[in-house]
């Protein structure tokens, strides 16, 4: 048995893959073993990963495209590891990244996976001058590289996605508890970290950063579709019934962006249940109407249940929500 078996899946990545294998393969710490998933690449991804000879990689290359979720549960299946770590075919660890994750759990035997901060980068000029990038360095990067205590995480493993897969190391009896979801090609990292928090299991961040994470134009960070939403949804769908179950309350949704559009229709589609108001702090906003339902200013809302539908504006909502008495996942809920 080696001590960590670190996971990588890849599809068409032949531009950055050498940089992220060797990346783990330099590391300080030796006792590992590299599990390289080739899903069905159609370029020289798998020459090049066969282009390696140390002992410590493990290669395996489908004859079609499977998706990350099941690439990633045959990863674990093969891992040997007492810790199991993921790295993103196109990203960058720190050279004593293993060796650091692996002396935090060695000495918090409580913990059941460790993360670390991140910093994202450009693969490009062009992508550097995006604004979808400076939106991600601003914006996601400052939410996920807040420190959070395990307490932080728990509840706020309920909202969002606050940890970053390429970053943890997890004990693999406690990973395989879970699993990951074998359909989901988008999602599958919440799905395992929201599965994790609900059967009570600690998950923790360290205070430094250990992983470059890449933005390139077909990064999967910088492409989520319309269907991470729908994931979502489906993840969170047995608390969400029991919010929109529980008391008589009538509903509002708080965000009138198109988080808040599609989260209405979803709501309707999945459960049957029609949104009755929404609410805007926007002045010029309230008073109009989205999806034929009227806008309300904060200042109404004490007598609703409060759906928050705003990816940047969720944490600064849920304060003022707390502020006036309203229980999370009671009588307020953060969708994304």
């Amino acid at each position: 048995m080696v001590k960590v078996s670190v996971s990588m899946t890849v599809y068409n990545g032949e531009k950055d893959i050498r940089e992220s294998i060797d990346s783990i393969v330099n590391q300080t710490f030796n006792d590992f073993e590299l599990i390289i998933i080739d899903d069905a690449s159609t370029d020289s991804t798998w020459e090049i990963i066969q282009s390696y000879t140390d002992s410590r990689i493990k290669k395996y290359k489908f004859d079609s495209n499977r998706g990350v979720g099941y690439a990633n549960n045959f990863a674990l299946q093969k891992a040997n590891g007492l810790y199991f770590a993921k790295l993103d075919a196109d990203d960058i660890s720190e050279l004593d990244r293993l060796e650091k994750q692996v002396d935090y759990l060695d000495k918090h035997q409580d913990i059941s996976l460790v993360s670390s901060k991140i910093n994202y980068f450009p693969d490009n000029e062009n992508v550097e001058k995006s604004q979808r990038y400076q939106d991600l360095k601003a914006t996601y990067e400052f939410q996920v590289n807040a420190q959070k205590t395990i307490a932080d995480i728990e509840k706020e493993l309920y909202w969002y996605c606050c940890l970053v897969h390429t970053t943890i190391m997890v004990r693999k009896k406690d990973v395989e508890r879970v699993g990951y979801p074998m359909d989901l090609r988008v999602g599958e990292d919440y799905h395992l970290f929201y599965n994790m928090n609900k059967l009570g299991l600690k998950l923790a961040k360290m205070d430094e950063t250990l992983v470059q994470v890449r933005i390139s134009n077909h990064s999967v960070t910088s492409n989520k579709d319309d269907s991470i939403l729908t994931n979502i949804v489906h993840i969170k769908k047995m608390e969400l019934a029991n919010f929109l179950g529980k008391n008589p309350r009538k509903v509002a949704i708080w965000g009138t962006g198109n988080l808040g559009r599609d989260t209405y229709k979803l709501i309707f589609d999945m459960f049957g249940i029609e949104v009755d108001f929404f609410i805007d702090s926007n002045l010029l906003v309230v008073g109009t109407t989205v999806l034929n339902k009227e806008v309300i200013s904060p200042n109404e809302i004490a007598p609703y249940k409060i759906i928050v539908a705003s990816s940047y504006g969720k944490f600064a909502i849920s304060k003022i929500l707390e502020a006036q008495g309203f229980k999370h996942l009671i009588e307020y809920f953060v969708i994304y």
